[in-house]
């Protein structure tokens, strides 16, 4: 009886003579010469991703039988917003130092590849569109894909915010990273504040009553005596009946006297 045995990564195929069976059970009747021949065997590979919402592979293979010692290419392919990280191996271990892309000759074992994939990051510029009118939030820098932040803008003295570059108009809210470089800018404007102009009974003035203006800007206000009155002074102490007012960050009253 002559059995053959194969070395890892062949098997038996048959004896030269065609006899397929191992062992082989002959009978010796004259000189003889048995040759077993071997070939490479078949081992199965199992190619696939972590998360196929995060990356793909080519080929995404499921015990694929291939024939030792040949040779596969295989690929891992990330999805918008995503990068390779590393493959693990059939234990879940990382295999370190395997690239993205990779060409593999079959082994003599079970073998698994599955790819990880992790977020991008982005590089998110946050801008005022005026650093002396309001400050924006965070600090420009890196984000990562897919997660939500939260962005602020803080009008200085005398300023108010509008909106955001992408049209959202509030000034605290929510920002979700994208799969590319991006600038949203806070923009702000100049805010209004109230001047109330009264008079003591006896005249009028222009203009009269509760308005809003632009701050910083100049209102110019006239005192007119009703008949047998004339200008005395306003509130402050001016004695001129026509005067410039500058207007601040406060809610602000011109009195005048006749």
């Amino acid at each position: 009886t002559y059995t053959p045995t194969a070395k890892d990564g062949y098997k038996f195929d048959h004896w030269e003579d065609n006899y397929p069976d191992n062992p082989y059970l002959y009978t010796v009747t004259a000189d003889t010469i048995l040759r077993a021949v071997f070939v490479a065997a078949d081992f199965p590979v199992t190619v696939r991703s972590a998360n196929d919402m995060q990356g793909s592979v080519n080929p995404t293979v499921t015990n694929e039988d291939h024939t030792f010692k040949t040779s596969m290419s295989i690929q891992a392919v990330p999805e918008t917003g995503y990068v390779f990280s590393h493959w693990t191996g059939k234990s879940g271990a990382t295999i370190p130092g395997l690239p993205s892309s990779f060409t593999y000759i079959i082994e003599a074992v079970d073998t698994t590849f599955t790819a990880h994939f992790v977020p991008n990051k982005f590089y998110l510029n946050v801008l005022s569109s005026n650093p002396d009118w309001g400050t924006a939030s965070p600090a420009s820098g890196d984000q990562t894909f897919g997660t939500t932040i939260t962005l602020s803008a803080t009008p200085k003295l005398g300023y108010k915010f509008t909106d955001w570059s992408d049209g959202n108009s509030n000034s605290s809210r929510s920002y979700t990273i994208g799969a590319s470089n991006a600038t949203i800018t806070a923009n702000f404007a100049k805010a209004d504040f109230p001047l109330t102009v009264n008079n003591d009974g006896h005249g009028t003035t222009t203009p009269a009553g509760r308005n809003e203006y632009e701050y910083q800007s100049t209102v110019n206000i006239t005192a007119t005596p009703s008949t047998g009155y004339e200008f005395s002074h306003w509130q402050n102490g001016d004695i001129n009946p026509s005067v410039s007012y500058y207007v601040v960050a406060d809610d602000s009253i011109y009195t005048a006297y006749f």
